[in-house]
């Protein structure tokens, strides 16, 4: 799945740059990307799926959340950032907020084991570690340019291991299916332009701490979005941590 993921992010975010224009960039930069693509994604990814197969959705996105404490961390250590104490009590209140609506959803009655959530922590730590890196690497390029380097980074990573351990063709196997690969060009177009492309134009502007909280939030922008074209109930929990997590991007903004 990553590495089809990752072929079909390069050919569209090629195109992309084709459009645009292509701009010089310094060897540091794309040094920084690429092995930002390496551990965030080849790494982070499909640490994730592992850990999706063994635990389920809801308690793998949960344990996500260690990502942005993670990353501000990171940050923190390693590029100097400063957290102002109000945008400090605002990251902690989205934090907390994201994890009560997830807390709120019932089990997918998954399996929880221990390697399960030892691959779901360290998913969160590779992510952040490739937070870091792009932070640095985006700095002086696009961020369209830095999407795409990123993602060759990662699908290069893949794609030779797929072939050194002879497993390149099993693994691209059910992208050979149409539906599939039609209903997968659609997601991946989403994610890349939607999720990684964004992702990195937020790292381009402000600090990385505060482009991984707010990254976070998704959980919390899909409420309303379910409850009105789903026709979805919400529980009270989840109003809770809604509000929390919403009242907590309203200080992060204030700062």
């Amino acid at each position: 799945m990553n590495l089809g993921k990752g072929l079909i992010s390069i050919v569209l975010l090629g195109l992309a740059s084709l459009a645009v224009g292509w701009s010089p960039m310094d060897g540091r930069s794309v040094s920084l990307l690429a092995a930002s693509g390496v551990v965030g994604i080849a790494v982070g990814d499909t640490l994730f799926f592992a850990a999706l197969v063994r635990l389920g959705p809801r308690l793998t996105v949960l344990l996500g959340m260690l990502g942005p404490v993670f990353a501000i961390g990171l940050a923190i250590g390693l590029l100097h950032e400063r957290v102002a104490p109000l945008g400090g009590v605002g990251m902690g209140m989205t934090l907390l907020g994201v994890t009560l609506v997830l807390s709120a959803e019932p089990g997918d009655g998954a399996p929880r084991d221990a390697a399960g959530v030892t691959l779901a922590v360290l998913a969160a730590l590779t992510m952040a570690v490739g937070v870091v890196l792009a932070k640095v690497g985006v700095a002086s390029v696009s961020a369209l340019q830095a999407t795409l380097v990123r993602m060759l980074g990662s699908t290069g990573a893949l794609g030779v291991l797929a072939l050194t351990g002879g497993r390149l063709g099993a693994w691209l196997q059910p992208f050979r299916e149409r539906p599939a690969l039609s209903q997968l060009l659609v997601a991946v177009g989403v994610v890349v332009f939607g999720g990684f492309f964004l992702s990195l134009l937020s790292l381009k502007w402000i600090d990385a701490s505060v482009a991984c909280v707010l990254g976070a939030t998704e959980p919390l922008l899909v409420l309303p979005v379910t409850a009105i074209a789903l026709r979805q109930g919400i529980r009270p929990l989840e109003v809770a941590g809604a509000v929390l997590g919403f009242g907590g991007i309203a200080l992060i903004a204030a700062t």
